[in-house]
């Protein structure tokens, strides 16, 4: 069996960033969870964009009662901070 890895190939330039959420189309998604393809081409396989989180679907998801907005790993957290950035960290 071949061993594969999650790392893209050392002369591709990662198309997301660590320490951030993306919307994946549907699911939220870190650079940890959120697969080869996303991560080196900002695509799902599917051919979806990833897109950065934004502020008003965070006020959405908790405006739903869903619990806290997580990826889909659950390695980071968004919240809206009092001031109203967005603020992500790890739960």
């Amino acid at each position: 069996m071949t061993k594969t890895t999650r790392t893209p190939h050392p002369d591709i330039q990662p198309a997301l960033k660590p320490d951030r959420l993306y919307c994946a189309y549907d699911p939220f998604v870190c650079v940890e969870c959120a697969g080869a393809t996303a991560l080196a081409t900002g695509m799902t396989i599917g051919g979806a964009p990833v897109t950065p989180l934004t502020v008003g679907e965070v006020v959405e998801w908790a405006a739903s009662a869903l619990g806290p907005l997580q990826c889909q790993g659950q390695h980071l957290e968004a919240t809206v901070g009092t001031d109203g950035s967005l603020e992500i960290r790890r739960p």
